[in-house]
């Protein structure tokens, strides 16, 4: 509607937000002909809209192979709202959750997402037998609902770890954040399962800026969400053995938590805030309609 409005002279630029999962969806394809207009409307939009802002290097790919002018395609990281997680009471809500879900001192690691199979969870869970034998105690905590809880379930009782795994099911907002200033480390190990991908992954920012080290699979958008050794650590998606190693490294030196913690909050606050990311856009389009003006 916006592109169409735009040839009467209103607006006057239309720029398209660009996540990942959109520019993947087939969501007609039983119907063959259906599908094939959906792809065509799906690049016409994306080709005679004035700008892609793609929320990481991943999605401005997906974009350009889609037919978008690489000149048009423009990367915005996502932000986050780091004062959300500055909070003077953050120790106290960190015991306090720990003693809800009866923690105490377990070195844990947490996951907050939906449960579904692309989001790796099953594999921070087929990392708990080595891990514990290296972290002894180790405990991960996954905050969030979905279709995926059963198989979990049944996988942490096959391995012999269910006494090390908490499905918290779907909490509220404060509970998220207690869980973030809980945990001694937060995992994101995300695979690309078509259309179903990290087209980002802000949860790493808003754990980074909770002061938390971040471990984060090598897919979609999420290196752009972690600055490697610097706030977190990525490893191979589904590799067992690359994300037993990050965590025990993590969980079992807490100089080197304490380091990356320092560099997610620094990320959170001055690299990828809302402010920035605002800015950035502000920029983008000003430039976009600049371009308009004539020359004095």
């Amino acid at each position: 509607g916006s592109l169409l409005a735009r040839r009467r002279g209103w607006p006057r630029r239309v720029f398209v937000a660009a996540h990942g999962r959109e520019l993947l969806l087939r969501p007609i394809a039983r119907v063959a002909a259906a599908q094939r207009a959906y792809d065509a409307t799906r690049r016409w939009v994306l080709r005679e809209a004035d700008g892609i802002v793609a929320v990481s290097r991943y999605t401005a790919e997906l974009a350009r192979g889609l037919g978008v002018d690489p000149s048009r395609v423009h990367v915005v990281p996502n932000g986050v709202d780091a004062a959300r997680f500055d909070l003077p009471d953050a120790r106290a809500r960190a015991l306090a959750f720990r003693a809800r879900h009866e923690l105490g001192e377990r070195p844990c690691f947490t996951t907050v997402a939906r449960l579904q199979p692309h989001k790796g969870i099953d594999t921070g869970i087929r990392a708990l037998p080595a891990l514990r034998r290296r972290v002894p105690g180790a405990t991960y905590v996954v905050v969030g609902s979905g279709p995926d809880e059963g198989r979990l379930r049944a996988l942490a009782r096959e391995l012999g770890v269910a006494d090390a795994l908490r499905l918290l099911g779907r909490v509220g907002d404060d509970e998220v954040v207690d869980a973030l200033l809980a945990c001694d480390a937060f995992v994101l190990l995300s695979r690309e399962a078509v259309p179903d991908v990290e087209g980002f992954g802000l949860v790493l920012l808003e754990a980074g800026a909770c002061r938390r080290p971040v471990i984060g699979a090598r897919s979609g958008g999420i290196p752009d969400a972690v600055d490697e050794d610097r706030s977190g650590l990525l490893v191979p998606p589904d590799d067992v053995e690359a994300t037993t190693d990050a965590l025990a490294r993590v969980l079992g030196d807490p100089m080197l938590a304490r380091r990356l913690g320092e560099g997610g909050r620094h990320r959170a606050t001055a690299v990828l805030s809302w402010d920035h990311a605002a800015r950035a856009i502000f920029e983008l389009v000003g430039a976009s309609l600049a371009a308009d003006r004539p020359p004095r």
